[in-house]
Formats: structure tokens, sequence, C-alpha cells
């Protein structure tokens, strides 16, 4: 198992000392002060700045944009360039997606990061601008307690999947304080320091994804060998090494903390184990929206149908999964009407592999110890934005003061 690097120790002394730093400066006085509503904080309508067709500005689509409230990508852009009708927004400005699911999902960003001062983005945005005397992280840490989204989800007008928030209904949403200028800096002060360590976490997330990626790429492919391994790799067929059997449900092999993801295009929609029917199996999805996965050890997408592999005494099982992460499903696909495989495309696709049943277990467990220190990380930061979520609600709220 890799061991774990200076970073990921660091990571780990950090939210030691944010929760105690957090921790000496909390009193837990009460407040008394009167409710108003969350629109005396910030101007909904904002002016635009009249702009040279030469200058620069950022467009952001809804995709720039994540459910944790980061930006993901910025594009820089001449002015001349933005379309009519794009909402317009600038530096420290508060974004909120007004439509379902995206609402609900979280997308929103507060933009004091942003690369110019002027900016536009999808249609499909509220912006909110700080009122003087109101510190804007302040106002963007409001939109990121869940008691918001959920309020004002029950706001949402429109037809079944057009559904939006009115920025009255956004307005309109009372807060329980209105805390001073210097408290509303430290708040937001303290948040962001949380907001540094997840995304400190997040890099370190990536930067181990990107590691295994290229280990999987080495180790899988034979240009790279594990110490005492030694011989040629020889060219085969799926079909030499496994069978592939009748499609089952999803529901039929779906197993509670099981091994191996279950993928659709949507995301992740269950797991399963290595073994079925008493016999070794790797499970891809036999038809469904076939797209490229957001990481490469998720390969597999489904809409309810999937295949099991029967695989021999000749092959391990998880070293087979690793090889079926390196493949172009889409190419497989048949191309007319919904994206599909079938068995014997499956079992005719050729791969690389060592005639050491040991060297593909070596090769499987140096991935999967990757796999489990990305998911104790995974896990990590986690447990820290539920901690900012957690103290958000207390802060924001009143219910603790900062000294």
């Amino acid at each position: 198992m890799i061991t774990e690097d200076k970073k990921t120790e660091n990571a780990k002394i950090q939210i030691k000392n944010v929760k105690t730093a957090v921790g000496c400066r909390l009193s837990g006085l009460s407040v008394n002060s009167e409710e108003c509503f969350f629109g005396d904080l910030f101007i909904s309508r904002p002016p635009k700045k009249t702009l040279s067709p030469k200058d620069f500005v950022t467009f952001l689509g809804m995709n720039d944009i994540s459910e944790h409230g980061d930006i993901l990508r910025q594009h820089s852009i001449r002015a001349s360039e933005v379309k009519a009708g794009l909402t317009a927004f600038e530096r420290s400005d508060i974004l909120i997606a007004k439509i379902t699911p995206c609402f609900e999902n979280g997308k929103g960003a507060c933009l004091d990061k942003l690369k110019t001062m002027v900016g536009f983005g999808s249609t499909e945005f509220h912006v909110l601008r700080a009122k003087p005397q109101v510190v804007p992280r302040y106002v963007y840490y409001h939109t990121r307690l869940l008691t918001f989204r959920m309020e004002l989800e029950r706001k949402m007008i429109g037809s079944a999947g057009q559904k939006r928030v009115p920025m009255k209904a956004i307005e309109n949403y009372r807060i329980q304080v209105k805390h001073s200028y210097l408290e509303q800096q430290a708040i937001a002060d303290v948040l962001s320091d949380i907001d540094s360590l997840v995304n400190n976490l997040d890099q370190l997330i990536a930067k181990k994804r990107n590691i295994k990626l290229a280990a999987m790429q080495q180790l899988l492919t034979g240009k790279q060998r594990l110490p005492g391994f030694s011989g040629e790799w020889k060219l085969k067929r799926f079909g030499d090494v496994l069978k592939v059997r009748h499609g089952k449900s999803q529901k039929e092999v779906e197993v509670i903390n099981g091994k191996y993801p279950i993928l659709a295009s949507g995301g992740e929609i269950g797991r399963t184990n290595d073994y079925l029917y008493d016999k070794p199996s790797v499970l891809i999805g036999r038809k469904g929206t076939i797209d490229s996965p957001q990481y490469t050890d998720n390969p597999f997408w489904t809409i309810d149908t999937l295949f099991f592999t029967e695989i021999s005494n000749s092959a391990f099982p998880k070293f087979i999964f690793y090889k079926f992460n390196m493949i172009n499903w889409r190419i497989y696909c048949e191309a007319s009407g919904v994206p599909s495989l079938n068995a014997s495309t499956i079992e005719g696709i050729e791969f690389n592999t060592p005639s050491s049943l040991e060297e593909q277990i070596a090769i499987a467990q140096v991935l999967t110890d990757m796999e489990i220190e990305i998911l104790a990380l995974e896990g990590q930061c986690n447990k820290v934005r539920n901690l900012k979520q957690g103290m958000m609600q207390e802060l924001l709220t009143g219910r603790i003061r900062l000294t």
C-alpha cells in the first residue's frame, strides 16, 4: 500500500487545528436580535457596467459551477463575444442556480475570485450583490445552508422539470439574525478557513486519482512490471478467460456494501460483489447511456440490465475488472438506437495479460490499495464538509456567537 504522504498528514492536522481554533472562538451566547428578510442583505438586480467590445470578461456556464459551491472553470472572452440575454455579474457577487435540479443540488458560488471584474453566465443564475456594510461571503454562506435550499425548494414555480426559484422568494426568505459587519466578517473567515481545507483535500484526492490512472496505464499494459515478475505478456481474447452470461436486473445482483460500482449516466446506482452464483464475475451494463466516465475507475453504465461474466481459474476477477476499466466501450456499442453491447462483442475484445496469476493478483492489489487511500481521503473530505454545514447552521442562525 502506498505510504501516506506529507500532504495527507498535514490535512489531518489542519482538521484538528480548525476544530480547536473554532472551539476557542465560540462563546455559546444567545442572540435576541430580531429576524430580517434575506433581501435586506443584498441587491437583487444590480446595475450593469458599461464595457468596451475589446474588454475581457469571464463566462461561467452551469457546468462551470460545482454542487459544493466552487468555480470549476473560468472562460475568458471578449465583451464583443457575449451573446445577448446572458446573466451579467461582477467580482464578489453571489450566484445561485434558479432551475431544478441545480438549485436543490447546491449549484452556486461566491465570485470573489473571478478573474475579471465583470462576467456573464447562464440565464439560469440569480445574481445577489451584497449591500454596503454587508460581507459578500456572509451572504454566500446563507445560500449554502440546507435549510435555505429546503425551504425555497417549496417555493419553486413552473412545470415539472422546469421549476425555478423566484427571486422574490429568495428576498422574502427570513433569517433569524442580522449580524454586525464585524461578526459577519468573523463568520466568513472561519467558514472560509474550512473551505480552504476542503479545497486542499480535493486537490490531494485529484492528485491521487491521477497517480492511480498513471499506474493503471503502466501496470495494466505491462509497460511497468512489479518487482519479482518477468516474462512476456500474452495477447488474449476476453472469451479465453470468461463467458458472458445472460443479463440480470440490477436489483437481482445489487449488494449492500458491495465491492464494485454499478453506474448509470447520472452516477452510481448500486454496488455488487465480484462473485455471483459461486462463480468469479465482473459486471458490465448491457444497455443504456454510454458516455465518458467521470473517473477511469468507474467505466460501467446501465439502465437496468447487466451482463455478468463467469471468469475461469486462469484469470483474477479484480484484474479483469481493472482491464475493463481501460476499455472505451463506446466504440463497441451498436450504432443505432439505445447504445448496447452483446456477449460476442465483449468476448471478442483482445487484451494483453501476464501468464502468471500471481502477477495479476499483485497488480490488482496495488491498484486496490490506491483505491482504499482515495476512499479514506474522500471520507475525510466529507467529514469536513459535514462539520462546515453544522457550523454554518449554528453561526448563521445566531445560536452560537463568535467572541
